[in-house]
């Protein structure tokens, strides 16, 4: 990594490296065969799609026993209320018919939530990285099913000379030349690291690239240029 230039040069380098602007591994915490699982790696998805599904047919039954348990429950708790207002039963038998109900339609609402789990869909627009998983396997619960990243851009890390802290803030443009690819990508800076490490005197910084062409991924390493121009603009005093 190059440290930033003299004021007669033109520009400041720095090296850096792609990563997604957001990523996941998805799973559940439960062990059902796999119906549906459409996408492969490396095709998009947008939000909302389906990308995992279960065959979750035990827990569809279950969940009519558990709701034919809450509604006797319920029954059984009305029958208490009618027989206090005659004083059949005491107050105490109708604490415990509630008590009986509520935890009936906590059941339910476990099952519920389970059920619902039984269809994973993408939380943003995004690309498959990794299929971890086949169709129709039963993975263990909380196994990872896929990674995902989100489309849309990319974020540069990048390990600065401390002293670029004199200029360099969230907003600031810069280039960005992929290594793998030659491509030239334009980028503003996000975030300004909180802590120099005390040892190299870097800060670390982290930029975005809204537009990303064709053939760029994550993962790829390049260099960050910060036009001299732009820093003066941003205050840099003699070439710092």
């Amino acid at each position: 990594a190059c440290g930033p230039l003299m004021a007669a040069e033109p520009a400041a380098t720095v090296r850096g490296v792609l990563q997604p602007l957001r990523e996941a591994r998805l799973s559940v915490d439960f062990s059902q065969p796999i119906s549906k699982l459409p996408l492969k790696e490396g095709e998009a998805f947008r939000k909302g799609q389906v990308l995992v599904a279960f065959d979750c047919a035990r827990f569809a039954a279950e969940l009519k026993a558990q709701r034919a348990a809450w509604q006797a429950r319920q029954l059984e708790l009305a029958g208490k209320r009618r027989l206090l207002r005659h004083q059949a039963a005491g107050r105490f038998d109708v604490s415990i018919a509630r008590a009986k109900a509520q935890e009936a339609a906590a059941r339910v609402a476990v099952v519920k939530s389970r059920l619902a789990k039984c269809t994973l869909r993408a939380p943003w627009d995004g690309v498959v990285a990794e299929r971890l998983v086949k169709p129709h396997e039963t993975p263990q619960a909380g196994a990872p099913l896929l990674a995902i990243v989100a489309s849309g851009g990319v974020e540069v890390e990048m390990i600065a000379p401390a002293k670029w802290l004199a200029w360099v803030r969230p907003g600031f443009p810069f280039s960005f030349r992929v290594d793998e690819t030659g491509q030239m990508l334009k980028g503003v800076v996000t975030r300004v690291g909180a802590v120099v490490d005390k040892v190299s005197q870097t800060v670390r910084l982290h930029g975005l690239v809204r537009d990303v062409p064709n053939g760029v991924r994550p993962g790829m390493g390049g260099t960050a240029t910060f036009e001299r121009d732009a820093r003066l603009a941003a205050g840099e005093e003699g070439g710092s």
